[in-house]
């Protein structure tokens, strides 16, 4: 049986040998989107957004179904990885552009491999980029569009809303990758010491 983090170090070994000589790339574990409503397990950030969401044996597929929606408001591109238990179903609840990865028991832990490739995400949502960023991130942002007025005392949902209507969504996206990727106080993000409960899964 193959729980969360056999596959999660799986994945995140091939994705950092993918990437290792890419100093444009940074790999993230729990991706807060939505205010942090939603976490995608692994995602990597380099000119586009992408995600992989784990379901393993031991998971269930409730809660998948929210989240492709949630995750569809923000990464460009998502890849469930889960096992013979579940792919079928999940290739059923999931859109079509999200690729499908199988995680297959091996001699040597667990071996990954991809059976639809994951397809470019056109129904991003302004607002819900704007959220990946810290509220002073996005308020730096409009100053220097000279776009800030009366935000001072704002909360951040107006700060947010601000920005998502100041910039075109391309650009948007590139302004909160470049924010992610500068970030030297951003706390976790690393591959866990041991599986998260499965329950939130």
């Amino acid at each position: 049986m193959l729980n969360d983090l056999v596959i999660r170090t799986a994945l995140d070994a091939r994705l950092n040998r993918r990437f290792e000589h890419d100093a444009d790339t940074i790999i993230r574990h729990e991706l807060g989107v939505e205010s942090g409503g939603s976490r995608v397990d692994v995602a990597v950030l380099n000119g586009h957004l992408t995600g992989w969401e784990i379901k393993s044996d031991v998971d269930t597929l409730v809660r998948l179904p929210n989240q492709a929606t949630s995750f569809s408001r923000v990464m460009d591109y998502m890849t469930i990885v889960t096992t013979g238990k579940y792919l079928d179903r999940a290739a059923i609840l999931l859109p079509a552009w999200w690729g499908l990865m199988e995680a297959v028991p091996s001699p040597h832990g667990v071996r990954l491999v991809s059976r639809r490739s994951p397809h470019i995400n056109r129904s991003t949502d302004s607002f819900c980029l704007a959220q990946l960023l810290w509220r002073e991130e996005a308020m730096e942002e409009l100053r220097t569009r000279g776009n800030a007025r009366g935000l001072s005392s704002s909360s951040r949902y107006f700060v947010w809303e601000r920005l998502a209507q100041s910039i075109p969504k391309k650009q948007l996206r590139s302004v909160v990758l470049n924010r992610l990727k500068q970030r030297r106080q951003w706390s976790g993000g690393q591959l866990p010491a041991q599986s998260d409960d499965s329950s939130r899964k």
